[in-house]
């Protein structure tokens, strides 16, 4: 039988346009040329203000979800705080990217059961603010992050601002 994979991008996947709906595309493509692909949309990077049929001439089930209302309620409490400079200080206490937090507890159970009714072979989530997700690919399928220049700068800047410490080796 074939393999059955799943891609979760933050953007719908796209022939055409911003760079990330691209990337997202040639993913989608690629893994539909492999297996029977569902591709879950998170629209956290946004989404396309041009129509794109890709993947439906990919065959691929489409999942999109509806992000309202479903965010971390940490993040939602941050972003209500009228200061900015308090604002920036508490996502900074928060540690994670902000387009993290637009994914919270009720969306994450919505695609741990979009997973179970897959039960895709393989897993790619779409850039590093979308990495927390891993922990509901199932253990017997292989997960793939996919990381770009920015992702990289992103992390390079959080580890920047982790106090460092020291280990002593026990």
């Amino acid at each position: 039988s074939r393999l059955r994979a799943m891609l979760i991008a933050p953007i719908q996947p796209a022939a055409t346009g911003l760079g990330l709906a691209m990337r997202m595309g040639l993913i989608a493509e690629a893994l539909s040329r492999v297996a029977v692909l569902d591709v879950v949309i998170l629209p956290v990077a946004g989404t396309l203000s041009v129509p794109d049929d890709l993947l439906g001439r990919l065959g691929a089930t489409v999942h999109r979800i509806d992000l309202a209302g479903g965010g971390d309620t940490a993040v939602t409490l941050m972003s209500a705080v009228p200061d900015p400079a308090q604002r920036l200080e508490a996502f900074i206490r928060y540690g994670k990217p902000s387009l993290t937090g637009l994914v919270g507890p009720r969306l994450r159970t919505r695609i741990a059961a979009l997973m179970a009714e897959s039960d895709p072979d393989i897993v790619v989530i779409g850039r590093a603010y979308l990495a927390h997700l891993a922990d509901l690919v199932p253990e017997r399928a292989r997960v793939v992050v996919d990381l770009d220049e920015d992702d990289m700068r992103s992390c390079a800047s959080q580890a920047r601002s982790q106090p460092r410490t020291l280990s002593s080796g026990r």
